[in-house]
């Protein structure tokens, strides 16, 4: 099955929201191929306070936890995995020290240009996080 994630997406922020605000400045995802049918994410942006983050992740689509590398992942996470549920969609659970602080749906657009991330979550004072996230294809 083709892989419609694959490439680089550019956050819009105009389209885009997340509570609690405020909304990170910019951010670009990147998701490649990787050796033995596994998948790399890229992330770096500005976040709303102006500091740059980066993080990465490499692991199967196949609901197995995946370590995530590098600074300002979502509610301080530091492992994800990815599902897929049809030929557009991915769930992703998204856990900090096995605990799951997010889910993410993943849906990328019929026509391939836009791809939407659906977020709900708790940050770590237990505070209900969501969000949603609106990316153009590069």
């Amino acid at each position: 099955m083709k892989n419609t994630l694959l490439g680089t997406w550019q956050l819009n922020v105009g389209k885009s929201k997340s509570e609690p605000g405020p909304l990170v400045r910019s951010e670009q995802r990147i998701y490649s191929s990787a050796a033995d049918e596994r998948l790399t994410l890229i992330v770096d942006g500005i976040g709303a306070s102006g500091a740059a983050y980066s993080y990465r992740a490499t692991g199967r689509i196949d609901g197995n936890d995946c370590p995530l590398v590098g600074s300002g992942t979502r509610n301080g996470a530091d492992s994800t995995s990815w599902l897929r549920v049809d030929s557009q969609t991915i769930d992703s659970k998204v856990k900090k020290a096995g605990t799951v602080v997010n889910h993410v749906q993943l849906e990328v657009s019929g026509d391939g240009k836009v791809l939407t991330l659906r977020e709900r979550g708790t940050d770590a004072g237990g505070a209900a996080t969501r969000g949603v996230r609106i990316y153009d294809k590069r």
